[in-house]
């Protein structure tokens, strides 16, 4: 999908100031990046995520037109649940990695780069097949419980 707008993309990107040209190319996965959330791409840019997501609906009202705005939401959608998994679980993975076997560990680091793959390439079968290794993978991480120091 991406490479049907590739030429109005790149016009109008042109015509951003560095910081929305970030903020897009960031929130949509442009260039071959994995699509952040609207936190991953405050956190990178020092600005709250409400900051980002004003960033992003200024420029699509700029811009107007139905058509790119339909495209770059659609382009959005199904790479959201992937996006969301690779996040949480690679946080987790920063976190927690320590109480996984080295066998565990290497298991989800190479389905978290699975996951990259697909989220790069925008494919939904091969995001939610991704997905599913990766959760099957990380099960052990994900019951880890946060442990309360008093």
């Amino acid at each position: 999908m991406v490479s049907n707008l590739d030429g109005k993309l790149e016009k109008i990107l042109k015509s951003l100031t560095k910081r929305e040209e970030e903020v897009i190319r960031l929130r949509y996965g442009l260039g071959g990046e994995i699509p952040y959330t609207l936190q991953a791409i405050g956190n990178k840019l020092n600005i709250t995520r409400e900051r980002v997501r004003q960033i992003e609906e200024r420029i699509l009202r700029r811009f107007g037109s139905k058509e790119l705005i339909t495209a770059l939401k659609e382009l959005k959608k199904p790479l959201m649940r992937g996006r969301i998994k690779y996040f949480t679980i690679q946080e987790k993975l920063k976190k927690y990695g320590d109480t996984l076997t080295s066998k565990e560990k290497k298991q989800v680091e190479s389905k978290l780069e699975k996951l990259k793959k697909a989220l790069i390439k925008k494919d939904k079968k091969a995001i939610n097949t991704a997905i599913k290794e990766l959760e099957e993978a990380a099960k052990p991480l994900l019951k880890v419980k946060k442990v309360k120091v008093s």
